[in-house]
């Protein structure tokens, strides 16, 4: 087999037509809501979307720097591998090649580029749908007819609705089969991206498209070689085998240059590559994000980000690591050091879910985690190798992670955008290589946005707190969430001579002064409207909140404050209700909630620091 990535010019250019063979299954990917697991059309317009944004700004960046030596290439997005069988000339001279597999993602952009070269036509670009058109139907000098003009050949299930929605002339779509479901997928996106296009800014944004869609939607396509067994192959990618992975081709390309570097491959597999990725730890699915993802999949595209402080696709992860390879211009002399780097850098990122229990580092994952944020690995990842590169010291390594913690939980408590956490973290990265000490490159960066910048600001202590005593926590963020906070004020009342008595794993939250209070805590004045609306705003902030046993969450119920405080005081051993119940022996209301706020705010902003604190000089 010989593999290389390719755009879809390469793919589709010239006489050319892909086969798939009868004994496939027939077009079944789909756009699905509410099912993100089993939606692959959605990610992958998304993922072409963000590479014609990037194609725009990198252009414009392109105008302004002049000199394309300045900037860093573009980065395409990769759509996937295809197999295809060796190639045979058919009728009217054309090369046609059997897919053995990949035929699902070759269809999908086969009925992006008709939506496309439609949607320019439809804006008068006559230009961009003529050379779109290119991509899937053969020159007018090739002597074929019929289904034989298209480039490619689905199953037969396929291909009357492929043809109907292929046809230059008269597209007949009516939406009762997946092809033609998925083309109206297409066109109807694309009907929104040209609605949200910037003024002034459409041509460049066709000409991003355009290009995109010819230059930057990469496959890597694996070419057999006579003596192949093409069916065999497949059944291996789709049935009886393990799934080709990300890792697998990367593996596949190193292993090519270290033979060209006459390393011995069989000592490198089993003593350094096999030894670090055999196991099956990383080819096992975790969710990251919406999705689910191999392990080995999820520490690429994190290493590749940290190492070329740009971002990568989840699905670019192979061609990403093959120009990596080349732009370090790793010469064969340097190849075993090349993989000893990475297989120590995949040691170091598996040894994230083996700390020390109890370390802070571990505590920081395991908010991560609450928090849902997959973004700050790469930049994690940065910090632990500069500790193993001795670069920085592990006080500076947990300073950098409080540091990063605190910037996280104070924008998720306020409530403050993640839309552009993936922007903000390769600033961040940029921002460490850029000075000796990586830390305070980070803490500096994040200390750089200014409160009119929502994306990427560090909120104040000022800020922190009046959110905290004015807002109500409880419903506006997940209880998951609200637990890490009380959880966190739990923690900072231990001190040295408090019993080493882990918190519990699950915790429920209580509301001092019930949900429904009418019944069992009473307003001294029932008809004063102003004081119902200061208990109702006071109800759900953090003063009004605790943590108990779910076994005891029942009990208390809707009880009043002399038995709910008694059952605290002789079932419950956490800090936060012994201090409740000690400050506030007779009465608890509205003006001692402010007061106990008070009490947990300052907490939380001696666990997470502001960007002023002392703590990161």
């Amino acid at each position: 087999m010989k593999a290389e990535s390719q755009s879809l010019k390469r793919v589709f250019q010239g006489a050319m037509r892909y086969t798939v063979p009868l004994y496939q299954r027939p077009f079944v990917w789909r756009h699905v809501e509410d099912d993100p697991e089993n939606d692959r059309l959605g990610p992958f317009w998304e993922d072409v979307k963000q590479t014609v944004d990037r194609l725009v700004e990198h252009e414009q960046l392109l105008e302004k720097a002049g000199d394309p030596d300045k900037l860093a290439p573009m980065t395409p997005h990769f759509f996937g591998a295809v197999v295809i069988d060796e190639p045979e000339r058919v009728e009217g001279g054309v090369v046609a090649h059997e897919v053995i597999d990949g035929q699902q993602r070759l269809t999908t952009a086969q009925l992006l580029v008709a939506a496309a070269a439609r949607t320019c036509e439809s804006s008068d670009r006559l230009k961009h749908a003529s050379r779109l058109r290119k991509l899937w139907l053969q020159d007018e000098d090739v002597d074929v007819s019929g289904d034989q003009r298209f480039k490619l050949r689905p199953t037969r299930y396929d291909r009357k609705a492929f043809a109907g929605v292929l046809d230059p002339e008269t597209p007949v779509i009516d939406g009762k089969d997946r092809v033609s479901a998925a083309y109206s997928y297409f066109a109807k996106q694309l009907a929104i991206w040209m609605t949200e296009l910037p003024a002034g800014e459409e041509d460049e944004c066709f000409n991003a498209l355009r290009d995109t869609i010819y230059e930057h939607l990469l496959f890597v396509v694996i070419e057999l070689q006579p003596g192949d067994n093409a069916q065999g192959i497949f059944e291996s990618l789709n049935a009886q085998g393990e799934r080709l992975l990300a890792i697998d081709l990367v593996k596949n390309h190193a292993f090519r240059r270290a033979r060209r570097a006459d390393l011995d491959l069989e000592q490198l597999d089993t003593e350094v590559w096999s030894a670090r990725f055999g196991d099956e730890w990383w080819r096992t699915d975790v969710k990251q994000g919406r999705y689910r993802r191999p392990r080995a999949e999820l520490f690429l595209m994190h290493w590749l980000t940290e190492r070329t402080g740009a971002e990568v696709s989840a699905t670019g992860l192979f061609v990403e690591f093959s120009r990596l390879f080349a732009a370090d211009r790793v010469g064969l002399p340097e190849v075993k050091g090349f993989i000893d780097r990475f297989i120590a850098d995949a040691g170091t990122y598996r040894g994230f879910e083996s700390l020390e229990a109890g370390s802070r580092e571990r505590l920081f994952f395991a908010r991560r985690e609450v928090l849902d944020i997959g973004v700050i690995y790469p930049v994690a990842l940065r910090l632990w190798l500069a500790l193993r590169d001795q670069v920085i010291d592990r006080d500076r390594l947990v300073a950098g992670l409080r540091a990063l913690e605190s910037w996280l939980v104070r924008r998720m408590t306020m409530r403050l955008t993640a839309q552009n956490y993936n922007r903000v973290m390769l600033e961040v990265l940029n921002a460490m290589s850029a000075v000796d000490d990586p830390v305070a490159g980070m803490i500096g960066h994040l200390r750089s946005y200014k409160d009119e910048t929502p994306t990427g600001w560090w909120p104040t202590d000022d800020r922190f707190r009046a959110h905290l005593l004015e807002q109500p926590l409880y419903g506006s963020i997940t209880q998951a969430r609200v637990r890490l906070l009380l959880e966190a004020a739990e923690a900072r009342l231990h001190t040295p001579k408090t019993e080493k008595v882990p918190i519990p794993a699950k915790l429920s939250i209580e509301h001092v002064i019930p949900q429904t209070w009418k019944d069992t805590w009473p307003l001294v004045n029932a008809d004063d409207e102003e004081a119902r609306a200061r208990r109702d705003a006071c109800i759900h902030r953090i003063g009004n909140l605790t943590l108990v046993t779910s076994s005891l969450n029942p009990a208390l119920s809707n009880d009043p404050w002399a038995e709910k405080r008694g059952e605290l005081a002789q079932h419950s051993a956490l800090r936060l209700n012994a201090r409740l119940v000690h400050d506030h022996p007779d009465v608890f209301d509205e003006a001692l909630i402010d007061a106990r706020g008070e009490t947990l705010a300052a907490l939380l902003i001696e666990e997470w620091p502001g960007p002023d604190a002392a703590d990161w000089d």
